[in-house]
């Protein structure tokens, strides 16, 4: 298996983990709670660790996977669920 093979691979699973807690959750999710739960805290600047849980909510999200909730400004979080079927 080549390394982009294999870093796919490992991004489905994450992407399929992170579904896969939000629905078990069934509520709203911040991507710190996500990390946290998931142990894939990745900290930076900010102290938080929710770097990539957040990439990857944010791919979710364009895929319409996911919804959002909040955020939109410095200092304020921004929340995740399963997209609701209209």
């Amino acid at each position: 298996m080549t390394p982009h093979e294999k870093a796919q691979l490992g991004l489905k699973q994450i992407e399929d983990a992170v579904i896969e807690l939000l629905a078990l959750h069934g509520d709203w999710m911040s991507r710190p709670d996500i990390a946290r739960e998931l142990d894939i805290e990745s900290y930076y600047k900010s102290g938080h660790g929710g770097y990539l849980s957040g990439g990857i909510c944010k791919t979710l999200v364009e895929r319409g996977i996911l919804e959002t909730r909040g955020g939109g400004g410095p200092g304020q979080t921004t929340f995740y669920r399963i997209k609701k079927s209209n």
